[in-house]
């Protein structure tokens, strides 16, 4: 079979800001008057949220100068669904319809009864083409590779499914901190890539292989489990890379590395033990995006760079919840890149 092709990439991250104040976590109503679902939740934030409507913890004042990307006129399920209407804008009107969606993230959204994945199906979804849609968490900022994992099984298994939305969205709200161990703040970012069955006519990526692998446990003197990647962390990384290149025959020489921008230590190993020639990264923040982050960078490279056609793109990622992952594409054609679809709007 051949392999499924990433079709359309989006993604939106917010306005960086400076955490040595207290952040409103919910948007001023004195501009527009609230109805339904957004006056539902601005009541909720203000009589259910234990530390109030403006929680959110203070950064001590040695660290004055952290940024991190601050969402805080929307809550994940409304980032989640943001990025999830623009991505769908952009395919033609006779386009298959979405069969699966699968959210990916690690933040708990503010309204904890909020489905999103079902939120997102209903986006995506038509009373005659229903959507089945499933969450993957726990995995930090890897749970992306394991949805394109399971995305290419799925493509396998059910002959008669066309389209899979992959979507990961983080948004962090009190009583959860940003700052985890010593590593980067955690931001708030949405990030959607549509993958589909290759055909004559389908433009993009193509999906040659993704893994998700856990790194080994830290021993008694390793640095805290969510501070940056230790060696262990990095030779885990770099043992998957290698095995993946190897199976599918691919010389390093040949692949443009996609990555965290703030792990020096791997983009340098990349180059020096593994042999890979060409990086390639975009960042205008040091913050950690979460599950969003790797389908972000791969959309930054696609507005910024020409995809080296037929060349192999390695996107790779290492979790401070202790996963590592990594995927191959080939660059045929680039995907559609949608525009931006209310990012600011509220929910």
């Amino acid at each position: 079979m051949m392999p499924p092709v990433v079709t359309a990439l989006y993604s939106y991250v917010p306005p960086v800001m400076k955490l040595d104040e207290q952040v409103s976590a919910i948007e001023p109503t004195a501009t527009r008057p609230l109805t339904g679902w957004d006056a539902w939740m601005a009541l909720w934030r203000i009589e259910c949220t234990p530390f109030g409507p403006t929680a959110m913890p203070r950064i001590g004042p040695g660290d004055r100068s952290l940024r991190a990307p601050v969402a805080h006129t929307t809550d994940l399920s409304g980032l989640a669904a943001c990025v999830t209407r623009a991505i769908c804008a952009a395919r033609p009107r006779a386009a298959a319809p979405v069969d699966v969606v699968i959210f990916c993230h690690s933040s708990v959204d503010e309204h904890i009864s909020t489905t999103t994945a079902g939120r997102l199906a209903s986006v995506v979804g038509a009373p005659d083409s229903p959507c089945f849609s499933f969450s993957i968490s726990q995995q930090g900022s890897t749970a992306p590779f394991t949805a394109l994992r399971l995305a290419q099984d799925l493509f396998v298994a059910e002959r008669d499914l066309h389209t899979i939305l992959i979507v990961a969205a983080e948004k962090w709200v009190a009583p959860f901190s940003r700052r985890t161990g010593t590593g980067p703040l955690q931001g708030d970012a949405a990030a959607a890539v549509l993958l589909e069955r290759f055909g004559s006519s389908t433009r993009g990526l193509c999906l040659i292989d993704a893994q998700t692998h856990p790194c080994p446990a830290p021993s008694g003197d390793s640095p805290h489990r969510h501070a940056h990647p230790d060696s262990p962390h990095l030779q885990t990384m770099l043992q998957w890379i290698a095995t993946l290149l190897a199976k599918h025959a691919i010389a390093p020489r040949n692949v443009t590395a996609v990555g965290q921008g703030h792990s020096h230590a791997l983009a340098t190993a990349l180059q020096q033990e593994l042999g890979i020639a060409s990086l390639a990264g975009v960042r205008t923040h040091d913050a950690n995006l979460g599950a969003a982050d790797s389908i972000e960078q791969l959309t930054s490279m696609a507005q910024t760079h020409t995809f080296p056609s037929q060349d192999t793109l390695l996107l790779w990622n290492i979790a401070s919840c202790g996963y590592v992952g990594c995927a191959l594409l080939v660059a045929h054609s680039a995907p559609v890149l949608a525009r931006s679809f209310g990012a600011n709007s509220s929910w």
